[in-house]
């Protein structure tokens, strides 16, 4: 008896660049955006929480060569899930909701701790010139 002949449906792949991280990665979808779940949900809070696309932040990442807007230095925080060094904190006006720039972890940190006060900020700088040991 001769077997009937099934022709396989090959899903074709094509090569898809993450409009959140860059990465480069082979899918059969042709929806795909993103490389992966975070990189997805990276995206949704940047268009939820600062109305901005991923080719947004990219820009400013380019803009800013990578390096945070007040220290000038690149990000070494370390994402405690994914184990990679995490990406430049996008910094907004609470007021306004407007996009100051991009900051390291650090000094993200450190301006929300003050609170954004700008009389509190040089409160601190003249405590430290007062006691500088340097």
């Amino acid at each position: 008896m001769r077997r009937k002949h099934t022709r396989k449906a090959y899903k074709k792949t094509r090569i898809c660049k993450c409009t959140v991280c860059g990465k480069v990665t082979k899918t059969s979808s042709h929806r795909k955006k993103t490389c992966s779940g975070f990189c997805r949900g990276q995206q949704k809070r940047l268009t939820r929480n600062f109305k901005m696309e991923a080719s947004d932040y990219q820009n400013l990442v380019k803009e800013q060569n990578n390096r945070c807007k007040i220290c000038n230095k690149e990000e070494t925080a370390i994402h405690h899930s994914t184990k990679t060094i995490q990406s430049l904190a996008v910094d907004h006006c609470h007021t306004t909701g407007k996009v100051r720039g991009l900051l390291c972890q650090a000094c993200n940190t450190a301006i929300g701790k003050l609170k954004d006060n700008i009389v509190t900020l040089k409160s601190a700088i003249k405590y430290l010139t007062e006691h500088n040991t340097q």
